[in-house]
């Protein structure tokens, strides 16, 4: 295998008179199918491959490309392709393809890196609203479950609200004023200590009965957000091309695309399935899903979609999963330092796999 740690332009010209086979049919290829489709790829791509079985079937219900495990995909004996990693963490798939020798020969481009060379290329400058009118409330709201004390670095995001908004009110959520039992999802998902789940639902909750800005404890405020009020609700994209209210979302009070997001269609469903298996599908997967619905195009752009502003990642910063700093510019209200504490034990050691991979090629 000939890693590639290339960029989009790389990408793009390897492909050319190729087939691309992705490997990682988890999340990502739900939030990346747009920006596929606008850099003229997506029909190049032949198949995805998996090691779960679970995931076997297809991908995209508009162009059904198929799921294969890695054996029934060599069985295919497809000639003249290059592969594309489409997993966060990426590490233990390039161990695999390192110890198949029918890999020896094929270039291997990881998607984290090809997203982060053309990220910040669609980069547009925040749209000024038609009337400087403050329609969200001057209130920051955040979810703390569990009982656990917060991080230094916790602590340090929330000192930099106080010293960004020193007029706006912090009203920090808990089980002492919040009801985690409104439904069988956050019921379960408290129970099993999986606080990140109860708070992707309750945030929303919150908003809509009493409207403010929301963020995660691991989001440090660098500059005024005032000029966020002016919209009736906002959320912005993470690293990759899906929304991510944990990053910093706001509304005011009442709005009916937020209550969608609220409950489609985790008021319905269970955490835990008959199986006993968490469902750890992420707050980005139903919060895109119903922008989308509504017209998003997943592709980083500055949009109003259903007077919901989406806004471009710079807005609130991610830290890179490949171990970079986050990109700031004269644009970035806040940073997202992405701590991740919803990530179950084996994405963890799968990250710090991957991390420590890129630290030594890079040496």
């Amino acid at each position: 295998m000939h890693l590639n740690y290339g960029g989009y332009n790389e990408f793009y010209q390897a492909q050319k008179d190729k087939k691309i086979v992705c490997f990682g049919a988890g999340m990502m290829p739900y939030y990346i199918e747009d920006l596929l489709e606008q850099w003229g790829v997506i029909n190049n791509i032949s198949f995805f491959i998996d090691n779960s079985k679970k995931k076997l079937g297809y991908v995209w219900e508009r162009r059904k490309v198929p799921i294969l495990t890695i054996d029934a995909f060599l069985d295919k004996g497809l000639q003249n392709y290059i592969i594309l990693i489409t997993c966060e963490t990426f590490e233990p798939i390039c161990g695999q393809l390192e110890q198949l020798e029918q890999f020896n020969d094929i270039d291997c481009f990881i998607y984290a890196y090809v997203n982060k060379s053309y990220i910040y290329t669609k980069f547009v400058q925040e749209p000024v609203p038609d009337q400087l009118e403050v329609k969200i409330p001057r209130t920051i709201h955040y979810c703390w479950f569990g009982g656990q004390k917060l991080s230094d670095l916790e602590e340090r995001c929330i000192q930099s609200w106080k010293e960004f908004c020193p007029d706006y009110e912090i009203v920090r959520w808990d089980e002492n004023n919040y009801d985690v039992n409104k439904n069988l999802y956050m019921k379960q998902a408290y129970k099993a200590g999986k606080w990140a789940f109860v708070s992707d639902y309750a945030r929303l909750d919150i908003l809509y009965t009493y409207g403010g800005i929301y963020l995660d404890t691991d989001v440090e405020i660098i500059k005024s957000i005032e000029r966020l009020l002016y919209n009736e609700a906002f959320i912005a994209y993470g690293e990759w091309p899906s929304l991510n209210s944990g990053a910093g979302i706001g509304s005011v009070k009442g709005n009916e695309i937020l209550k969608e997001m609220r409950d489609d269609p985790r008021s319905t469903i269970p955490f835990i399935n008959n199986h006993g298996e968490y469902n750890l599908e992420t707050n980005s997967i139903y919060e895109s899903a119903v922008l989308k619905k509504y017209g998003l195009k997943q592709n980083f752009e500055i949009q109003l979609v259903k007077n919901f502003m989406v806004y471009h990642p710079v807005y609130f910063a991610p830290a890179s999963v490949v171990g970079d700093r986050a990109f700031i510019n004269e644009y970035t209200y806040a940073i997202h330092h992405c701590h991740g504490s919803w990530a179950d034990k084996k994405r963890k050691i799968d990250k710090k796999k991957t991390l420590n991979r890129l630290r030594r090629d890079k040496e």
